[in-house]
């Protein structure tokens, strides 16, 4: 492996435990993984050491499937990157939402329906989510209060995963926003307490 890799290892589950291929983002990652060598390794190097990784997992069957996923990945990447790029630190919701639409024609030369929906699927719905929660905080004709009710709403309708991902982090806001709300009512310490 290049010297940037020297203590790491690829993670991921890439197999069912018989060797056979399950396709999910892992495998995306593992490709990934070793892409990051780019510039201390030739592509041709860095493809010769993602097969020699596969192959130590895989069946020859589904290596062979992994081996035409990771040529469509090489494509798919080499055409991403003629996309023209948005300025650095883009939010705009209207910006995004155009450049996310092309990423996913992109992918859609590149892989089946089936493909994208198990390698990308997760990451798409948290674009998703992103950007319909960028446009609610940048819609201009709604309250703060109607945001929130919104952000709410969209919080609640995610995947229990995703729901949980989006509100663990900022968990401590929710209750600290609910225990002012409680003392402002006058509430005892204990009933602050059973809050928390």
């Amino acid at each position: 492996p290049a010297p940037s890799l020297t203590g790491t290892t690829p993670d991921g589950r890439l197999h069912d435990g018989q060797g056979e291929l399950v396709l999910s983002s892992d495998l995306l990652r593992r490709f990934d993984y070793w892409l990051t060598t780019y510039g201390e390794k030739s592509l041709d190097a860095i493809k010769a050491d993602i097969l020699a990784d596969l192959r130590s997992e895989l069946s020859p069957a589904s290596l062979a499937r992994a081996s035409k996923l990771l040529d469509a990945y090489f494509a798919y990447k080499t055409e991403l990157s003629r996309l023209p790029p948005l300025p650095s630190g883009t939010q705009a919701a209207e910006l995004l939402a155009p450049q996310m639409q092309a990423i996913r024609a992109v992918r859609a030369r590149h892989f089946s329906a089936t493909e994208i929906a198990q390698l990308f699927g997760t990451d798409d719905a948290q674009d998703d989510e992103t950007l319909s929660r960028l446009r609610i905080m940048q819609d201009s004709t709604l309250s703060e209060a109607d945001k929130n009710r919104k952000l709410r709403e969209l919080t609640a309708q995610l995947p229990a995963p995703l729901r949980v991902n989006r509100t663990e982090p900022v968990l401590h806001l929710t209750v600290s926003e609910a225990v002012a709300d409680a003392r402002a009512r006058g509430a005892s310490a204990q009933e602050v307490q059973a809050i928390r």
